[in-house]
């Protein structure tokens, strides 16, 4: 085991933290000082360098940055802690972090709300070349937007995804199979707001419409947010908050870790 950098913190519901291309690994990080950073490793020398990608986020380690391979270029995404935007940038060159272009705020804006952006999770899909953007939007549910322009400088105006009840809100772990299916795991709620359960359903982009794993339509894509209560139950129980998504291979098959929440804990989100 390697510690990778001493001072970096890292939160549960922002995604990829951590990214393998063309024989690089790459990791991002936000520090003790709010600033956020991300890191290139040559796995066939292990040289690291990194680069830094923005100094001026508040400490908290939910503001860690979201890595995504676009183009074989690197994107980084961050928004805070109920950040008021939220803020990209993408390297200059290929399979490289040596230089970036400008911080650029995405203009797909917010869903209505007062508690901003939280929790970036970037995926890119070869259905429509298009780079899907997920997070905990304005009204503490789960938000999207996708770009397919090359340069991510265009975004249709963020939705509303899955709903839950009035006041909770939901927590999703995302994962791609990088073609044609999004996978969801979510929980209909925080644990100390509410009696949680852990959801699945995957998004076929090929014909708009929302599955569970046994192929039930739940909805399509014309028709959002979709009850998080209408996803397949995977657990009945209190408060499984820490979800973990392995091994979704390319026929959408997976394991789903989870991590059930002792009432006694303390947790903030």
């Amino acid at each position: 085991m390697s510690v990778i950098t001493p001072d970096a913190g890292w939160c549960w519901f922002g995604d990829p933290r951590a990214l393998y291309h063309n024989g690089f690994l790459y990791y991002g990080w936000v520090d003790t000082a709010g600033h956020i950073w991300v890191a290139q490793v040559d796995t066939a020398t292990w040289t690291r360098r990194r680069t830094l990608i923005s100094p001026d986020t508040t400490v908290d380690d939910h503001n860690n940055p979201s890595l995504v391979i676009r183009g074989d270029r690197v994107c980084v995404f961050w928004c805070g802690h109920n950040g008021g935007t939220m803020r990209y940038r993408v390297a200059v060159n290929t399979d490289s972090i040596e230089e970036f272009r400008p911080v650029t705020v995405c203009a797909a804006g917010n869903t209505p709300g007062n508690v901003g952006f939280t929790y970036p999770n970037p995926v890119q899909m070869a259905h429509g070349n298009a780079l899907y953007l997920f997070w905990r939007g304005g009204n503490h549910q789960p938000t999207y937007s996708r770009s397919t322009s090359v340069t991510l400088n265009r975004w249709p105006p963020a939705r509303h995804l899955f709903a839950a009840g009035t006041g909770v809100r939901p927590y999703v772990k995302v994962a791609a199979d990088g073609q044609a299916r999004i996978h969801f795991l979510l929980t209909d709620g925080h644990p100390h707001d509410v009696a949680t359960s852990v959801y699945y359903v995957r998004w076929h982009l090929d014909d708009g419409t929302f599955r569970t794993a046994s192929g039930r339509v739940i909805g399509d894509a014309d028709h959002l947010p979709h009850p998080a209560q209408d996803a397949q139950a995977l657990a009945k129980t209190w408060a499984p908050i820490a979800l973990q998504r392995r091994a979704v291979g390319l026929a959408g098959a997976g394991r789903v870790l989870r991590t059930p929440h002792s009432r006694g804990w303390s947790c903030r989100g």
